[in-house]
């Protein structure tokens, strides 16, 4: 379930935490709807391995990482934004986020859109369209 989800991310982010320190801060907010939801096993967390990774790059004093799980009418929307170092003009995706590509092909084909955003901050954005 997404709670399920929120909690192996935030296992993993404080563990971070212990290595970065006051370098890392998070948030995680789950709107009451969508705890229940049912998502692959590890979805998410190599997009969370990555925000980490990347986005402690550079001249960074603290990286914020915020993420989120909504549901409007049929639309579930998961999003994963920091203040970190920025994704590149060319980026190419590594395997880890081709992983989560393709456990979306196979739980929700044609049913998802992940956008990907780089200003004003970084956005990992999954927009899952639930079936009636």
């Amino acid at each position: 379930t997404i709670s399920e989800e929120a909690e192996m991310i935030e296992t993993y982010l404080e563990i971070e935490k212990i290595r970065f320190g006051d370098k890392l801060e998070y948030s995680i907010e789950i709107s009451n709807e969508v705890k229940d939801f049912k998502l692959p096993r590890m979805l998410l967390q190599p997009v969370v391995e990555n925000c980490v990774k990347h986005g402690l790059k550079g001249n960074i004093e603290v990286l914020n990482i915020r993420i989120s799980f909504n549901q409007t009418i049929n639309i579930i929307t998961i999003s994963i934004k920091d203040d970190g170092t920025t994704f590149p003009d060319d980026i190419i995706p590594g395997y880890g986020i081709k992983s989560v590509y393709d456990k979306l092909d196979l739980l929700f084909p044609g049913k998802y859109i992940v956008d990907l955003n780089r200003y004003p901050e970084k956005e990992f954005r999954i927009i899952l369209e639930l079936c009636e």
